[in-house]
């Protein structure tokens, strides 16, 4: 009976320590936006999901989806540094939901 309390105990710790999404906000990606994107930019776009290891973000026009994927290496490697889990950033135009 010990054995299976002690294996159980471990496994719970090892999965406790492996997720660090439950650490930064849960699996919230609206708050991982704010610490990927500035000030200037978080007005311009809205995290809609998180799948797979993709992170997908709305942003409101064109233009923004233009400067955006100018710098997607930048926001992908700050990315990187909240959650490590995330290996892929994808911007699409949309309505940006209040």
């Amino acid at each position: 009976m010990n054995s299976i309390k002690k294996t159980v105990e471990q496994v719970l710790s090892k999965l406790k320590t492996k997720s660090s999404i439950s650490e930064k906000g849960g699996a919230n990606p609206c708050v991982w936006v704010e610490e990927i994107f500035s000030k200037k930019e978080l007005p311009h776009l809205q995290a809609r999901n998180f799948n797979k290891g993709t992170l997908y973000i709305t942003v409101e026009s064109s233009a923004w989806l233009y400067v955006l994927n100018l710098h997607k290496d930048a926001f992908l490697a700050r990315a990187r540094h909240v959650v490590p889990e995330i290996k892929e950033i994808r911007f699409f135009v949309g309505e940006l939901k209040k």
